[in-house]
């Protein structure tokens, strides 16, 4: 049978008769592309903001008139706006955007819509910093040039923040947007009505109570309802109901006539979470297949869990995942290595089945989910241990494109935090490239420090051993000038004294080798070095200009180190919670001993903190400016005051906004 609803695909124009609910959007979208180069379309995951386009927009023009080019970045949007340009212009695309612009129109004279859906990926999946300097350079000399050319960016309003900087470079990014908003109940009774009438199904009773029913089911009493919610329940509705009309064979007819009652609504229940209960029921049924199935008897036992998690960046978005398939489909990039575990087969049967029961969708080179609807869902479900991976990921990636800003590399500190995770995370050969160079660079950073103590260490010793010298020289010259009736005695003082001298150099060389193991952040070996001192401290005569309680004062300061960094250390690495706690150990460490580590430690934190709570400020006043000042807003400049409490001008704005806490 054929369900008539789209489920989790988005609207084309194939289905513009069958698009309702959205004129007053269209209306302003087809308003804006006469009047600028550049539109942002925006909104919530869920809101229907692909369909809007390519079904909505597409449906207002005459042919000659649009002349669509959809991209995605599909892992970089350089190589995918060369490679859809050179399919657009049959191999003629030029060197730059600009170019094959030109020779499109020249050649079809039609206005171009260069159509960029998903935006946010270019954030969100493997962010390149190089990347994003291009496309940006890209996108203004193309509205420079001002060609017969539309650009239109379609993204997730939560991910707006990350448009500050690219604001700087396009300054009319956002002169030019719509908001796609959740659709209220009455506007989903409106576009039931209107497909119901469209799809031959007829209601019982009165029709208006028939659609408050189902409205009621699908929103579980909120306020508005996400399209993919609403779709997923009619198709599953209507297929349940065919079923019970005319049995599994079904009609002859194309669209055969169907009518809800009330009793069968009601028995069809109120879905809290429709998307949640159709995966979970997906996930139980692939799970029972391959346990019953001997040809996947060695399969693990979350692989199908596994897989799917695969489809879903650290975010919670989509991730598309380069395959290709002979007998068998080989996955590329990151997921070959997160999935090495689960058999070539068993893999390949997996991903089929979850492409037929409509979770995963394959295009010529790609795999990715149906919709971000899932992968929030599948998101939610990630164990403890896999979100503990994805933080570690997501702050790996971060590192990884403030590298290409900047030139710096991992420090050792951030090495030994990742280092029992990095072969779990599949890293792509860039990102293992990376690593290797921050271990050779932490590596020569620390040859580097070890040799100027070495040296600072030799030339005391030699300043010491010039100063023994010296007084050897003074106690020779006053004995031989002395009487020489004292000259037994004198003898027996100067071997007395090359004995202290002994302890002296063994004591001080012990209190030495300690100091080197701190610099090296080597707590334990310092506290056994300053141990091997103490066994001579109490037979050496320590002068006035010498700390006679070297061991005691040291012990003290070493034994905190031993405490305030590691734990340091660990809450850093457990998350942004706990990092201004983890800064005031660092600090604390900093005051008990000068080494190179710990003020590289405060350093690389308080960039970390700089970083992400500007991220987060600057990602709320987004949403503030363009969404308004509600919890979603208030929640990200939370996640912001959790990183600096007093910030004025964030108290200041949060104050504005009427945000708690």
């Amino acid at each position: 049978m054929r369900s008539p609803f789209k489920f989790l695909d988005a609207f084309t124009l194939a289905d513009k008769h069958a698009f309702f609910g959205r004129d007053k959007e269209i209306e302003a979208l087809y308003d804006m592309v006469f009047k600028s180069p550049l539109i942002l379309v925006y909104g919530l995951s869920g809101t229907g903001k692909t369909s809007l386009i390519q079904c909505g927009l597409a449906g207002k023009f005459d042919g000659p008139d649009w002349y669509p080019i959809f991209i995605r970045r599909q892992g970089d949007f350089r190589k995918s706006i060369k490679d859809t340009m050179d399919e657009a212009t049959k191999g003629h695309s030029g060197e730059s955007l600009v170019d094959s612009v030109k020779y499109l129109f020249s050649y079809y004279l039609r206005p171009v819509y260069l159509i960029f859906d998903q935006f946010e990926e270019i954030f969100t999946v493997d962010p390149n910093a190089e990347e994003q300097i291009e496309f940006r350079e890209e996108i203004q000399a193309l509205i420079d040039a001002e060609l017969p050319c539309k650009i239109m960016l379609i993204m997730r309003e939560e991910y707006i923040g990350q448009l500050y900087e690219m604001e700087k470079y396009i300054p009319t990014l956002f002169d030019f947007r719509l908001r796609v908003e959740p659709m209220n109940i009455a506007k989903v009774k409106e576009v039931m009505q209107s497909s119901f009438q469209k799809f031959n199904i007829s209601l019982e009773g009165d029709d208006n109570e028939r659609l408050q029913q189902m409205a009621d089911n699908i929103s579980a009493g909120k306020s508005g309802v996400q399209l993919p919610y609403l779709q997923v329940y009619l198709d599953m509705l209507y297929r349940e109901d065919y079923v019970r009309t005319y049995g599994e064979e079904g009609s002859q007819e194309e669209l055969p006539l169907l009518n809800f009652t009330a009793d069968e609504i009601d028995k069809f229940g109120q879905i809290d979470d429709v998307l949640e209960k159709f995966l979970e029921e997906q996930v139980g049924s692939l799970r029972a297949e391959l346990e019953g199935n001997n040809q996947f008897v060695d399969t693990p036992e979350n692989a199908v869990r596994n897989i799917l998690d695969a489809f879903v960046t650290e975010e919670g978005t989509k991730r598309p995942i380069y395959y290709e398939r002979d007998e068998y489909i080989k996955l590329s990039g990151p997921a070959e290595v997160m999935l090495a575990s689960i058999p070539t087969n068993t893999l390949t049967w997996v991903l089929d089945s979850l492409e037929t029961r409509r979770i995963l969708r394959f295009s010529k080179d790609q795999i990715e989910l149906a919709h971000d609807s899932l992968a929030a869902k599948i998101d939610e479900k990630r164990t403890d241990e896999q979100r503990q991976l994805n933080e570690i990921l997501r702050r790996l990636k971060n590192n990884y494109v403030e590298h290409q800003q900047t030139g710096e590399f991992l420090s050792r500190k951030q090495l030994n935090a990742y280092e029992d995770f990095i072969p779990k995370l599949g890293l792509e050969p860039h990102m293992l490239e990376y690593i290797q160079s921050s271990l050779s660079n932490a590596d020569f950073l620390e040859n580097e420090e070890r040799r100027k103590q070495e040296e600072k260490l030799r030339l005391t010793e030699e300043k010491l051993a010039a100063e023994t010298r010296a007084k050897k020289r003074q106690r020779i010259l006053s004995a031989v000038i002395g009487l020489f009736g004292v000259a037994a005695l004198g003898l027996g003082i100067y071997t007395g004294i090359q004995a202290e001298n002994i302890k002296r150099g063994v004591f001080f060389g012990a209190i030495n080798n300690g100091h080197q193991s701190i610099t090296a952040g080597q707590y334990e070996a310092a506290i056994f070095h300053l141990d091997k001192a103490k066994e001579f401290q109490q037979n050496i005569f320590f002068s006035k200009d010498e700390l006679s309680d070297t061991v005691t004062v040291l012990e003290g300061r070493w034994n905190k180190l031993a405490d305030l960094v590691p734990s340091a250390d660990s809450m850093r690495l457990e998350g942004e919670h706990l990092w201004l706690s983890s800064l005031a150990n660092y600090k604390a460490a900093s005051q008990l001993t000068d080494a190179v580590l710990i003020t590289e430690r405060i350093s690389s934190l308080e960039e970390d903190i700089e970083s992400k709570f500007n991220t987060y400020k600057n990602s709320a006043t987004m949403i503030w400016k363009f969404a308004g000042c509600g919890p979603e807003a208030c929640s990200v400049y939370k996640k912001a005051k959790q990183l600096k409490p007093e910030d004025p001008d964030l108290l200041r704005e949060m104050n504005k906004c009427k945000c708690d806490g």
